[in-house]
C-alpha cells in the first residue's frame, strides 16, 4: 500500500464520463499514451503472518475436552470449567514437548528462508505476551549464530534483526485469571527474555507501553470484551499500514535504503543479464489466533468491516471513522 505510487492516467481521453459503445460509430476511443508500462517494478515488502506455538493453555483445554467428554452429548460443564479455571495462566509459557517443537521447527523454517530470501535486518513484529516471544526466540538464536559464523554480523551498522513489541498485539481477552487483570510483563523484562540471542537490546523497541517498568496490560480493569477486541484490531491495523507506509517510503528513493523494497513477481531489465541476487525487506508477525483473524478480516475488507455486537444476531458494518480513527 505504498503512498508514493503515481496513479496511472486516465484510461480514456475524456476524463468526465466513461464513453460507451452507443457512441459515433460504435467503437472505444484509443487509449492515451502512458509513460508507465507492465513490467516496472513497484515498491513492496514481504509479510509472514504466523500464530505462537502451542501454549500450556491450549494443552490445558485439550486436557479438558478429553477428560469432560467436550463435544458429546456426555459434556461435563461444570467440570470442565472448574478444570480450567485450576489450570489456565494468564500468560503462559509454550508447551513442552509439542509447543518447544514447534518453535524449534519454525526456527529452521524461517532462518534458512530468511538468511536467503530476505534482506538484513530481518523485522519481526511481535506481540507482547510469553508464548509469542518463546515462539520466536529459536528464530532469533538461529539468524544470530548464522550470522556470527559467517562474520556478517551487521550491514551497514545495523543488526541481522529488529523486533518491535506492540503492546496492542496481544490475544482476545486480554491478560487475566478468572476475570481479574494481570499487568503482563514489561519491557525490562521483555528486554531480559529476548536479549541473550540479540546482538545488542537496542535492536528491540516498544510500542503501546506506558513505561518500561509497567506491563503491557496494567491499564486493565477486567478480561476484554469481543467489542473491545475489535476496535484494538482497528488500531493495530492502522499503526501496521503506517508502520508499511513508512518502510516503504525510506526506501521510495532508491539506492542502498530502498534497494530491498521491490515487487518479487516482476524482473528489471537490467536483471535478465546477472545472475545477482536480490534480497527483499520482509516483516514477520508472531501473533495469536482469534486476534490475528480479527485484523487478517480489515486487511482482506479494506476500511469497511464486520463487527460483532453482544445481544446481536449477525454482523452490521462499521468503518474506522466509526471509532474515532
Amino acid at each position: 500500500r505504498p503512498p508514493t505510487i503515481t496513479p496511472p492516467p486516465p484510461r480514456y481521453e475524456n476524463t468526465k464520463t466513461t464513453p460507451s459503445l452507443t457512441e459515433s460509430n460504435n467503437t472505444m476511443p484509443e487509449k492515451k499514451d502512458s509513460k508507465h508500462k507492465e513490467g516496472t517494478t513497484k515498491p513492496s515488502i514481504l509479510i509472514r503472518f504466523v500464530r505462537h506455538a502451542e501454549s500450556r493453555n491450549n494443552q490445558v483445554y485439550r486436557n479438558a475436552r478429553r477428560l469432560f467428554k467436550g463435544g458429546t452429548p456426555q459434556f461435563n460443564l461444570a467440570g470442565w470449567t472448574d478444570y480450567v479455571d485450576t489450570h489456565r495462566s494468564s500468560d503462559p509459557h509454550i508447551s513442552d514437548p509439542a509447543g518447544t517443537t514447534q518453535a524449534d521447527c519454525l526456527g529452521e523454517y524461517l532462518s534458512s528462508r530468511l538468511r536467503n530470501e530476505a534482506s538484513v535486518p530481518a523485522r519481526f513484529i511481535v506481540s507482547p505476551m510469553r508464548r509469542t516471544l518463546e515462539t520466536l526466540l529459536p528464530t532469533l538464536t538461529r539468524l544470530t549464530a548464522a550470522a556470527n559464523e559467517d562474520g556478517t554480523t551487521t550491514t551497514a551498522g545495523k543488526d541481522v534483526c529488529e523486533v518491535i513489541v506492540n503492546g496492542f498485539y496481544f490475544e482476545s481477552e486480554g491478560c487475566h485469571n478468572r476475570g481479574t487483570p494481570e499487568p503482563g510483563l514489561s519491557p525490562n523484562e521483555i528486554t531480559a527474555i529476548l536479549s541473550p540471542p540479540l546482538l545488542s537490546p537496542s535492536s528491540i523497541s516498544y510500542v503501546g507501553f506506558s513505561s518500561p517498568d509497567h506491563g503491557w496490560y496494567s491499564h486493565g480493569v477486567t478480561n476484554e470484551t469481543r467489542e473491545e477486541s475489535e476496535v484494538r484490531a482497528a488500531k493495530f491495523y492502522l499503526w501496521l499500514l503506517e508502520y508499511l507506509d513508512a518502510q516503504l517510503c525510506r526506501g521510495g528513493g532508491g539506492g542502498a535504503e530502498g534497494e530491498d523494497i521491490f515487487d518479487a513477481g516482476v524482473s528489471c531489465c537490467e536483471e535478465t543479464t546477472t545472475t545477482e541476487r536480490r534480497t527483499r525487506r520482509t516483516v514477520v508477525l508472531i501473533g495469536h489466533g482469534d486476534f490475528m483473524s480479527l485484523v487478517l478480516k480489515r486487511i482482506m475488507a479494506g476500511f469497511g468491516y464486520a463487527v460483532g455486537e453482544i445481544g446481536r444476531k449477525g454482523r452490521r458494518r462499521r468503518r474506522a471513522r466509526d471509532f474515532g480513527q
